[in-house]
Formats: C-alpha cells, structure tokens, sequence
C-alpha cells in the first residue's frame, strides 16, 4: 500500500483520512507446479503480528482495534510511507495474482500546500520495496527517465480538480518505467461510503481487471490492461 510519494510539480493531495481498510489478498504464484499462496487480513486483531510493517511516518497508520480496522492519514506533504507485507516471492507478468480491498473515506482535501494545487492520487497495491524506498523515488513523477517510479500494480483515486473530473483507475509500471493504465472511471470515492475493490491478474492473458462495487452493485465500468509481450514488471 502505497501511502505517497514526495510532492512533484502541481501534484498534492493532503487530509485524506482512511476510516475503514480491510484488505483480503490473494496471491497465486505459477512456477511449475507450485500451489497458490494466500493472504488474508481483516484486521480482527493487531496486523503488525500478521507480518503488516510501516516503512516512514508510522503516525499515518493506526490499527483500530474497537472498530477492527486500518486507519490511514494520507498527506502528500509528508515523505514516502506505506503499510505493507512483504509477500516472500516475486510476482512478474508470468504469474497469476489477485488483490481485493474494502475502503471508506473519512474527508479528503486538496491544494492544501501554497503553490501546490493540483491533485496527487490514493495508492494501494503492490510495489517493489527495494526500489520504492530510495531517495529517488517519486511516484508523482511519471514517465522520467531519472526520478520515475519503477515496478507497480496499483489502484488509484484522484480527487476533482479544476476542470478534471475524479478518476478511478488502474496502472502497471514496468521496469524500465513505462506506463500501462486505464482510468475511464470519472466517478469519485464518496467520502462516508464503503467501497470493494477486487483486482485480478491472469497471466495465461496477460490481462489486469479491476472491478468497484457499492451498495451490493458494481460502481463503474469494468477495467482492463492487457500487458505487452515485452513489458516487464516485478513487484514484492
């Protein structure tokens, strides 16, 4: 889970509070005959003794163990933080793996920041840890040869701003920094409402699928990548 990256030219998002996170994982590593590997966490009990670590500003993660869930802070003015299980393998195009999430958003603020006003997207997903713990990495910095991120599989919101709509998307980053995505979702991430994200990747297709639901119904339009012979990602 991608908390942020440093701010990059025009992008900022600040007070993007998580009230309710509830992440049911599903990994399924194909090599040979290997069998499928699952992660389950509903945050009943304290997830930092279920393998869950803090990389960065530990006070952007709290473990609410009245409601049975994660809170998050999210600022983009802080520097990178995620609250993440390392998964013990690496996944690349070959594999097959799934991720599947509840969240609710408490309030969300953008332009918070003078000079910064425009808007810096929610992240969850997988990432590669070695990489994205550099000083180098800036996730708001998009295809760049020297400061782009590298090795990602992520779901994103972008709040509204200005002229542009709030977008539900998804995204792979290969290793070299290039961009698969599909953000044809204009819908936003009504604050006080809980919404289930399931995320699917089959290798056999090479295809990624992301589907939102709400209320019991499907939020949104069903999207796809379909990853290229050549790209390459690897995230852990």
């Amino acid at each position: 889970m991608n908390h942020r990256s440093p701010d990059a030219p025009r992008l900022h998002i600040a007070s993007v509070n998580f009230k309710q996170l509830i992440l049911l994982l599903l990994l399924c590593v194909q090599a040979g005959l290997l069998s499928a590997i699952t992660f389950t966490e509903n945050f009943a009990t304290n997830p930092a003794a279920n393998g869950w670590q803090i990389y960065g500003h530990t006070n952007l993660f709290a473990w609410d163990s009245t409601n049975q869930n994660l809170r998050v802070t999210w600022d983009s003015s802080k520097t990178n933080s995620y609250f993440h299980r390392p998964l013990g393998t690496i996944l690349a195009r070959d594999d097959d793996f799934s991720l599947s999430f509840d969240v609710m958003l408490d309030d969300y603020a953008i332009g918070t920041t003078p000079g910064k006003f425009s808007t810096f997207e929610i992240a969850i997903g997988f990432l590669n840890l070695d990489q994205a713990t550099k000083t180098n990495f800036f996730r708001g910095a998009g295809i760049n040869a020297t400061y782009g991120p590298k090795n990602l599989v992520e779901f994103n919101f972008f709040p509204a701003f200005d002229s542009f709509l709030p977008t539900l998307g998804q995204v792979i980053v290969s290793t070299n920094n290039a961009w698969l995505y599909n953000d044809s979702n204009l819908l936003d991430l009504t604050p006080g409402e809980v919404f289930q994200v399931s995320m699917n990747y089959v290798a056999a297709t090479r295809t990624l699928t992301t589907i939102i639901s709400n209320n019991a119904a499907q939020y949104g339009q069903t999207q796809n990548i379909v990853v290229p012979t050549n790209f390459d990602f690897r995230v852990s």
